[in-house]
């Protein structure tokens, strides 16, 4: 399972996400799909680097 509460990002001038909160169930498959820098990479890069973010 991954679980996503409350996440909030943002770049030096720009707020990429505000308060998401989702949950993929073990067996379920998930998309992200948006435009070309709306930050669908970076979404990823956060949820599985534990190391390069602070986590609660």
């Amino acid at each position: 399972m991954i679980k996503v509460d409350n996440l909030s990002y943002s770049f030096s001038q720009k707020d990429l996400y505000n308060n998401i909160s989702f949950t993929i169930e073990e067996g379920q498959h998930c998309a992200f799909i948006g435009a070309s820098g709306s930050g669908k990479s970076t979404l990823i890069d956060i949820i599985m680097d534990k190391e390069r973010y602070l986590f609660d």
